[in-house]
């Protein structure tokens, strides 16, 4: 071809709101005028062109050579030369679909060569100058599900549906990695006041499904770390809620020796509960082993290690159903401490018979006891039985 070849070119946008969706997988409810999408977009891209001959439209067959070159001119190709046959030209225009994989687009600049012969299957191909810069609509294939996105010490693997399976097997909506120290894998954050940094939901009705799974390998990570920094107000590090009556708000869970949920507080609430239903509890604990504690309580300064307080109900209240078991059990090694300390800090009369009571043991017949003592029984004050005073005390 002796005339010159003006060459026009323009990349078409790609609709990148389907690219994080798996092949075949009915999806659930998304922000009004989603789309329901049923099917992965691949790596391949939309790529249209005007071709001139002698200043004039061709109207012809043409056959077509692309190459993906990572400088303007010279420098290094990168993937396979793409070669289109027989495509059609109407008054200049064309479109082809190009395909140079998934490893041709990682962040760096890329250049489009094209090399055309008009009319198809004629001589040989001249090569078009100069190289087309490639925009961003191509880069739009580094976020397709199971993509990995590489920059500084960040990795971010995104995946969709049934895609964005990782060499343990294991599929992630979104997955993040960070080899820094200080760093973060996945950082969400919300300047508003009613926003979310991060929301993680599981939409499948059954399973052992996670909302947010996090995991630590190092002995002093965490699997998930929240933090408030707000220095008023009701904030919360981790907040969870449930709105199934069999759900759980926030569940922890160890499968060693360790703790399922600690709490600690250097001025505050080590873990605090808080229920407002009938019967319910503000932490409840539950133990399946005949040695272990459904709760348990430790300090070891000069404070307690469960404390339990009420203004109209029970400050600690403890239930058994098993034979010779308490309800509320008690020990202490040291010689001078109690297994059970009840006190009452209250002056006045009050309760029955004008009493009030540190300790109160009650049974629904008198036929039966409210109290048993195995061993001495001391008592620092008058003794009394049936509101009849057997014995006065005086210092």
């Amino acid at each position: 071809m002796k005339n010159r070849w003006p060459f026009i070119s323009a990349l078409l946008a790609l609709c990148l709101l389907a690219l994080a969706v798996g092949p075949g997988q009915a999806q659930g409810p998304g922000p009004q005028g989603d789309a329901g999408v049923q099917a992965a977009l691949g790596t391949a891209f939309t790529y249209q062109g005007q071709l001139k001959q002698g200043g004039n439209p061709v109207n012809a067959h043409c056959d077509f050579q692309f190459s993906l070159w990572n400088a303007e001119s010279d420098g290094m190709q990168v993937g396979a030369t793409q070669t289109k046959t027989n495509v059609e030209v109407n008054d200049g225009l064309f479109t082809v679909q190009l395909d140079f994989g998934s490893s041709a687009f990682t962040g760096d600049a890329r250049w489009l060569a094209v090399a055309v012969r008009c009319p198809a299957g004629s001589g040989s191909y001249t090569n078009l100058s100069p190289r087309q810069a490639l925009t961003a609509a191509p880069y739009a294939l580094s976020l397709r599900p199971g993509a990995v996105v590489s920059g500084g010490s960040t990795t971010l693997i995104l995946s969709g549906g049934n895609v964005g399976l990782d060499a343990g097997g294991i599929f992630y909506g979104v997955r993040g990695w960070s080899a820094s120290p200080s760093g973060w894998g996945v950082y969400g954050l919300s300047s508003s006041s009613n926003g979310r940094g991060m929301v993680g939901v599981a939409g499948a009705s059954s399973g052992p499904t996670h909302g947010v799974y996090g995991q630590s390998d190092s002995t002093e990570g965490y699997g998930v770390y929240g933090y408030a920094t707000a220095a008023s107000g009701t904030t919360y590090g981790v907040y969870g809620e449930s709105i199934s009556p069999g759900g759980v708000g926030v569940y922890g869970r160890n499968t060693s020796s360790g703790s399922g949920v600690t709490g600690s507080s250097s001025t505050g609430d080590g873990v605090r509960g808080q229920s407002s239903g009938a019967n319910k509890s503000g932490v409840y604990g539950v133990n399946t082993h005949s040695d272990g504690f459904g709760v348990y309580g430790r300090n070891t300064g000069s404070g307690t290690g469960v404390t339990g307080a009420s203004s109209t109900g029970n400050g600690v209240r403890g239930e058994s159903s098993g034979a010779d078991k308490s309800g509320v059990f008690g020990v202490s090694a040291h010689p001078d401490g109690y297994g059970v300390y009840g006190r009452n800090t209250a002056r006045g009369s009050g309760g029955y018979l004008g009493g009030i009571y540190g300790v109160h043991g009650y049974v629904p017949t008198l036929s039966e006891y409210a109290g048993f003592f195995e061993g001495k029984v001391w008592v620092r004050g008058d003794l009394s039985v049936g509101g009849a005073k057997l014995l006065s005390y005086s210092e």
